[in-house]
């Protein structure tokens, strides 16, 4: 089981422990939104802060949990205080501490834990700030180990400063040595803390409050505490201090209200309060400890965007892949069946609109997959000057003659890993999307540079990395837009636009396109002064070369050999199979994977190439090609999907760039595929 905590020979922590007063404590809501900020971050179901006993652990507060304790014995929290460093557990099941613990298989049931102890200014681990899932989880990363040492260091904090004022409170006077210590931690304290009396007069200000409300400490002490206050609270605040000098006890303040500071500049912000009740020898004053939220409000505005978009996104993706099964006999079978006409037979024309029908509404779902992130990537090392370079005289034809283009290509700029096609799709779909902001002409202007982003940028920008970025600036001199609309322009089919003048899918397919890469977007507008939309690349490892893009070979598309096909969607497979039949070869059908094994293990059928579908009940494509290559050593596979589930990374998941097609396909794009395979096949083994 490895070394565990032990109540032996621990009465010093426990002491220490004790003399904070947090054991068997009510809920405290500065607490519980700690709980509630640090799940959301991490995505979590569950967060805690709990403090270990000699027997058992105590949850201060408890997010995704409905109980308050539980026996210390075999808890993650026990082995986290053994330590200063953050303790990760991505399997409990798997990890020998825990695989037999309680809190693994017992009604919790915890997969994953990730813990930051919790440690006083004399080295004593109390216990953790903890988050946990029933799921298994990779491990943090270090931006997000960062992270929750930050968060325990807060509930350290907010203690400590609980506990200081515990102490001022019991000092009769307040003695030269404790007021000395007194001051000392007002000045050092993170937070803006204001003490006022029963009439609402201020009487001690820190440091802290001094930048925070932009006075001066002598511009504060003997106002009314109104002076910080916008007009829609002031008269609120009288109650509620009424309220807390009759019921002294400590608190967050405004449950259920959104809460306000002003600056002495005017400036209205959003703060967070917690009180506390002192008495310095017969005075009573209320302690306010204020923390400007307006970057955790931005945070989880940016999380609630994120996972708004998630949500359509799946919704977008699912519809593009049954949609692109529909079209793949659509435009399959229009396309046969031209073939199969003469030239001037009459049922040539209204056959080609449904073909021309097909590939535009093909090029629809193309966007929705982008948007989705479902789409497939073939990722290469690329330079975004080379590319912006090549795509130089189309976007000139495409802003027309009134708008001016302006290149400020970095030097040197980070190569960096993505699609090079999806990329020219990102600058044509801004370029657009600027043209239409400028009716009557302006300039767009491209800028490229490398950028190194730090912990500080990270932590103000959800989802962002830290490390070297190659950055892309797309900038308009047009109308610019409103905040309303800047906060909805990534979602599909949203569009500002006259009725029939675009999908309003351009800004969300780049979204999606600019997310799939594991970069991050950012907007910047205000009416009347343009729009820049600023792209962040993660910038490729240093020694990858750029990839050579082999040039395809016109062979030609009609063969004899076998082929197995194993496809869900029965109108596809019918399609497809006819279309195989014509080509010459002989085909082996299957609906699922049992058929498929089932042929495969058939010593009469003779196949030279597997041809699936990617996405399927129960085993997807390449697990069902990992089985049958075990029993059909050197067979070939080609891929096929209208979208593959969390995309597929071609180089890393399949392996190769020829061995996948995208759903709807023509007829003589899968025999020219085919053909390519089995002709390579043929002339590996000559």
């Amino acid at each position: 089981m490895g070394l565990a905590y032990s109540g032996d020979q621990d009465g010093p922590r426990l002491a220490a422990l004790r003399n904070y007063r947090v054991l068997d404590t009510l809920e405290d809501a500065a607490f519980d939104r700690v709980t509630e900020m640090t799940a959301r971050l991490f995505q979590a179901p569950i967060a805690v802060i709990s403090f270990v006993e000699q027997s058992r652990l105590f949850f201060k507060s408890h997010f995704g949990l409905e109980i308050s304790q539980i026996s210390s014995h075999g808890s993650f929290c026990a082995h986290t205080i053994l330590s200063n460093d953050v303790m990760v557990v991505p399997d409990a099941a798997k990890d020998p501490r825990f695989a037999s613990a309680p809190v693994t298989v017992g009604g919790l049931r915890i997969r994953f834990y990730a813990g930051a102890p919790l440690i006083t200014p004399a080295g004593y681990r109390l216990g953790a700030l903890a988050v946990m899932d029933t799921r298994p989880r990779p491990a943090l990363t270090e931006d997000e180990t960062a992270t929750l040492v930050d968060l325990a260091g807060l509930v350290m904090h907010d203690l400590n400063g609980r506990q200081e004022l515990a102490r001022a409170r019991n000092l009769p006077g307040m003695a030269a040595e404790a007021e000395a210590k007194f001051t000392a931690f007002m000045e050092s304290a993170s937070q803006a803390i204001i003490a006022i009396n029963h009439h609402g007069e201020i009487e001690v200000v820190n440091h802290k409050a001094e930048e925070l409300f932009g006075y001066v400490r002598e511009e504060m002490v003997g106002q009314r505490l109104e002076l910080l206050l916008p007009d829609s609270l002031r008269h609120a605040h009288a109650a509620h201090r009424k309220d807390f000098f009759a019921h002294p006890h400590a608190r967050p303040m405004g449950i259920g209200m959104d809460l306000a500071g002003q600056r002495k500049s005017g400036h209205q912000f959003p703060v967070e309060i917690s009180l506390n009740h002192v008495e310095v020898g017969s005075r009573a004053l209320a302690f306010a400890f204020i923390t400007d939220i307006t970057a955790r409000l931005r945070l989880e505005q940016q999380l609630r965007q994120s996972q708004k978009l998630e949500a359509v996104g799946q919704l977008a993706g699912g519809v593009a892949h049954d949609f692109n099964n529909l079209l793949t006999v659509i435009h399959g079978y229009s396309s046969m069946s031209l073939d199969s006409l003469a030239a001037d037979s009459p049922l040539r024309e209204p056959i080609e609109e449904i073909e021309k029908a097909a590939v535009s509404a093909a090029s629809l779902t193309r966007q929705l997959l982008a948007f989705s992130r479902r789409n497939v990537v073939r990722p290469q090392i690329l330079n975004l000057n080379t590319v912006i370079s090549h795509m130089q005289k189309m976007l000139v034809r495409v802003l027309g003659e009134d708008v001016e283009l302006i290149m400020e290509m970095g030097a040197a700029l980070d190569t960096i890993r993505a699609d090079p096609g999806l990329i020219e799709q990102i600058l044509m779909n801004l370029a657009v999307n600027s043209r239409d902001a400028m009716p009557h002409g302006g300039k767009l202007i491209l800028e490229t540079a490398n950028l190194y982003l730090d912990k500080e940028y990270a932590g103000a920008h959800l989802a962002v990395k830290t490390g070297p970025h190659a950055m892309l600036a797309v900038t308009d001199t047009g109308s610019g837009m409103s905040e309303e609309i800047r906060s909805r322009i990534f979602e599909p089919f949203f569009t500002t636009k006259p009725q029939g003048q675009g999908t309003g899918l351009g800004l969300a397919t780049v979204y999606g396109i600019v997310q799939q890469m594991e970069g991050s977007i950012w907007v910047y507008s205000e009416p009347g002064k343009g729009t820049t939309f600023k792209i962040l690349f993660p910038s490729a490892e240093k020694g990858e070369l750029a990839d050579s893009a082999a040039q395809p070979r016109q062979v030609d598309t009609r063969g004899k050999e076998g082929i197995l096909l194993v496809e869900d969607e029965s109108a596809v497979r019918k399609f497809v199979r006819a279309l195989l039949e014509r080509q010459g070869y002989t085909v082996f059908e299957a609906a699922d994977s049992d058929a498929a094994f089932k042929i495969a293990n058939d010593p009469a059928a003779t196949f030279d190439l597997l041809l699936t579908d990617v996405v399927m009940p129960r085993m997807n494509g390449p697990q069902i090609a990992a089985q049958i290559e075990a029993v059909r050593p050197g067979l070939r596979v080609l891929y096929m999907s209208g979208y593959t589930d969390r995309t597929i990374h071609l180089h890393d998941q399949i392996g190769i760039h020829s061995n996948f097609i995208q759903k709807p396909f023509t007829p003589a794009g899968l025999a020219q595929k085919l053909r390519e395979l089995l002709t390579s096949s043929s002339d590996a083994q000559a």
